[in-house]
């Protein structure tokens, strides 16, 4: 096959994700209004900026993006949180840490795949003061 029958061959498919996952962060940032932060892992951070433009997200009300492995954050407890990660135990870890040393006045998690009863449920018992709304 010639590399242009390859690439239309291909070309749909990759667009399809590209815009499911461009959907996937257009809705998150949707759903929560009100200026908020954006808390991602280093996989999801680098989807995020594959599918959408920093500017962009900015015009949506996001006042930061940031790492949730970042150490140090500071406290904003005006903020509203969208959290998007990959369920790792990881990732989980650092978000049950987080919760349980809130910066954030709620949070709103969003994951990029499916989440073990096990995660969630430590999650929840970190969320001692309720600030996760979904």
């Amino acid at each position: 096959k010639t590399l242009s029958e390859c690439l239309f061959f291909f070309a749909p498919r990759t667009m399809d994700a590209i815009a499911s996952v461009r959907d996937y962060v257009n809705k998150m940032i949707n759903e929560v209004p009100g200026i908020k932060a954006l808390l991602m892992d280093k996989e999801t951070s680098g989807m995020v900026g594959m599918v959408e433009s920093r500017s962009h997200i900015l015009s949506k009300e996001v006042f930061l993006m940031d790492l949730l492995s970042k150490p140090n954050r500071e406290k904003m407890s005006h903020l509203k949180c969208l959290v998007f990660i990959r369920p790792t135990s990881e990732n989980v870890t650092a978000l049950a840490s987080e919760l349980k040393h809130p910066k954030y006045g709620e949070y709103h998690v969003f994951f990029s795949n499916i989440v073990s009863r096990d995660a969630l449920s430590t999650l929840a018992m970190a969320d001692e003061e309720e600030r996760v709304k979904q």
